[in-house]
């Protein structure tokens, strides 16, 4: 899978936006979550947020993805 910089950086916001909502909301999504996730949230007020294998594979995929364009950019600036 190939995902673009801009893409991969709103997927790795509603990761974290769901993480946020796992640890400080007890998983119930919120005004915060939904603002934070955009088009890519996961229910609505109120709801449970469902997190399954996928979304995990995902997340590690995103993160590495993520790391390796920045690792990219800091050797091309250190050059």
């Amino acid at each position: 899978m190939v995902w673009d910089s801009a893409d991969a950086y709103e997927k790795w916001k509603e990761f974290k936006a769901a993480r946020d909502i796992i640890m400080h909301n007890d998983g119930i999504i919120n005004e915060t979550y939904l603002k934070k996730s955009g088009t890519l949230s996961r229910g609505g007020i109120g709801d449970d947020l469902k997190i399954n294998n996928d979304d995990i594979e995902n997340l590690v995929i995103y993160s590495k993805s993520i790391v390796g364009k920045l690792c990219s950019l800091i050797k091309k600036e250190s050059k």
